[in-house]
């Protein structure tokens, strides 16, 4: 995947790598953490993957089954509304990462689309974290008065 695909700066940052689609609103995403990684996920010398990179896993999974799968343009703003996690065990720096994802609503809307997904981490096959996620996907004109509303509160 491309590091645009994960909206991520810079390819080392895309975190997902492969993804596909079971047809009944499931995905399995396959995840890798690059030598070249940001310090931005991992900060210290650690034996394990840290947390912070299982919830980018889901936030950059959401963005991919987006664009591949939900037909959410490139040029649409997103606006992550909660994200929760919940770690379960410690995955080895070496594991095999992969984000198993159910969405659970897709609404679209006029000028956004609002998704509400779960997800569990996978190292080596084993669930290590659960997760939960809504956002919305704005078109331009939707961010606009997403922005400006804000922007005069």
């Amino acid at each position: 995947m491309s590091a645009d695909l994960c909206h991520a700066a810079v390819d080392a940052n895309a975190l997902i790598h492969a993804a596909r689609c079971s047809g009944d609103g499931s995905f399995v995403l396959l995840a890798h953490v690059s030598s070249g990684c940001s310090a931005f996920f991992i900060d210290h010398p650690i034996d394990h993957v840290p947390g912070l990179v299982f919830t980018s896993m889901m936030r950059q999974g959401a963005l991919v089954i987006s664009h591949l799968y939900l037909g959410v343009p490139r040029s649409w703003s997103f606006l992550l509304e909660r994200i929760e996690m919940r770690f379960l065990q410690f995955a080895p720096s070496s594991a095999s990462l992969a984000l198993r994802v159910d969405l659970r609503a897709c609404r679209l809307r006029r000028q956004f689309m609002r998704v509400e997904l779960e997800a569990d981490v996978l190292a080596n096959d084993r669930c290590v974290a659960r997760g939960q996620m809504e956002f919305r996907a704005y078109t331009p004109d939707g961010a606009r008065r997403v922005r400006r509303a804000i922007a005069e509160k």
